[in-house]
């Protein structure tokens, strides 16, 4: 063993270590692919608002339902709804982009009910929680369709 050998644990030979993470770390730079960035239009910044308190923006995705069309998807889980007696329940929103002039952002009605109740000894007991459920909390637009998911949603059946 020569004079300028290191030991390592157990008094074994360690091996050198410097070269070969050198050339793991080059390997790894030229097999990355490219990370890509894209500006949509930095002229004409477009700004969407929704409601207070409501979480708009969330969750956000472009729609293009149609060729040479497009709209932004935004999630605000938060929203308050036309839902009777549902607090907090969530919404999605449609955005025409690119915005011209005052464009404003127009909720989309997936459910305007209440939540669904049986009758249980004369009562009327609910079967569904919708308030605070995070409907919009995910928002994913796929050839055309909406999907929506929510967080907290919960139905007794």
């Amino acid at each position: 063993m020569s004079a300028g050998a290191r030991r390592g644990p157990r008094g074994s030979l360690a091996p050198p270590l410097a070269p070969l993470w050198c050339f793991s770390a080059a390997l790894g730079v030229l097999w990355t692919p490219a990370s890509q960035a894209f500006n949509l239009d930095v002229d004409k910044i477009t700004v969407y608002s929704g409601p207070e308190g409501s979480y708009f923006g969330y969750a956000v995705d472009f729609h293009i339902p149609a060729a040479r069309t497009a709209s932004v998807l935004v999630g605000a889980p938060k929203a308050n709804t036309s839902q009777p007696d549902i607090v907090e329940g969530g919404a999605v929103y449609y955005c025409p982009w690119p915005a011209e002039g005052s464009a404003q952002c127009r909720q989309i009605p997936f459910d305007n009910t209440n939540n669904r109740k049986i009758r249980v000894n004369g009562t009327k007991e609910p079967i569904e929680f919708k308030s605070n459920q995070w409907f919009g909390a995910t928002v994913k637009a796929h050839k055309g369709e909406v999907v929506v998911s929510m967080i907290h949603g919960e139905a007794l059946e």
